[in-house]
């Protein structure tokens, strides 16, 4: 589960960092807030993922790249759209 007002930067086959760990976003539910990440058995023997319980807080980063082009998106739209409804 995520915060909707970050996970507007979350796509299906984009990428982000949980824990440290650079993974590519597999399933996103916007309505439910929530993303999926598909986890292979090298990434569970090199990381602490197979010990986390259901719920466990992790450290979410969001891919810059994708952070700038949305942000830009969303200033550019803003700009050239605001007052006309």
């Amino acid at each position: 589960k995520a915060d909707p007002s970050w996970l507007k930067y979350v796509f299906e086959k984009g990428y982000l960092a949980i824990n440290g760990a650079s993974l590519t976003v597999a399933a996103l539910d916007r309505d439910a807030n929530t993303f999926a990440v598909n986890l292979i058995p090298e990434t569970l023997k090199r990381t602490n993922f197979s010990e986390l319980l259901p719920g466990a807080l992790v450290n979410i980063e969001i891919e810059s790249q994708s952070q700038v082009i949305v942000d830009t998106v969303e200033r550019v739209m803003a700009e050239r759209f605001s007052g006309s409804v």
